[in-house]
């Protein structure tokens, strides 16, 4: 009987710790977004949370991932023809380009493969498939992650410089 208590217990927690550990990660993706200015916005700031809503939030964080990054492209690429260095077009869309969307849609691929994979019975999937669909998960989510904060530091440091 204890043992069902404290399994209880350690699950609860565990989903605890899921749950906050998912609302900062979209939190980041709010700021990230915020940053952005709202002209270059392709979706409004406070739609990332749509993503913490079970199933439709796995495939509306493709939705997520895309219009963040081709919103800050957009701003990025905007700053710079604000820019008095007059960056030619190439110039201007190597600059544009954001690291954040392979790995960001890399990490929601993963998500995606992994759910239905976690709920087969045990012996249908091997577990070194298993482990490296959660280690690959893990492992995009984190530079995924990485990234949006850099390029949020970057947008807020720029409009901090541009805004005195």
């Amino acid at each position: 009987m204890k043992s069902n208590a404290s399994n209880a217990l350690y699950g609860s927690i565990l989903i605890l710790v899921f749950i906050l550990i998912a609302c900062l990660f979209t939190w980041t993706q709010q700021r990230v977004l915020k940053a952005v200015q709202p002209q270059n916005r392709l979706m409004r700031p406070g739609k990332v949370w749509l993503q913490l809503i079970p199933i439709f939030g796995f495939f509306w964080q493709f939705v997520v991932v895309l219009r963040i990054a081709k919103s800050v492209n957009k701003d990025r690429l905007l700053f710079h023809e604000d820019s008095i260095l007059g960056l030619s077009e190439e110039d201007a869309g190597k600059i544009s380009e954001n690291p954040s969307l392979p790995i960001g849609i890399t990490y929601c691929f993963f998500c995606v493969v992994l759910v239905p994979i976690y709920f087969l019975p045990p012996n249908t999937v091997q577990a070194g498939v298993r482990f490296f669909l959660i280690f690959g998960t893990m492992t995009c989510w984190i530079i995924y992650w990485t990234q949006i904060v850099i390029l949020g530091r970057r947008l807020r440091g720029r409009m901090s410089r541009r805004n005195p």
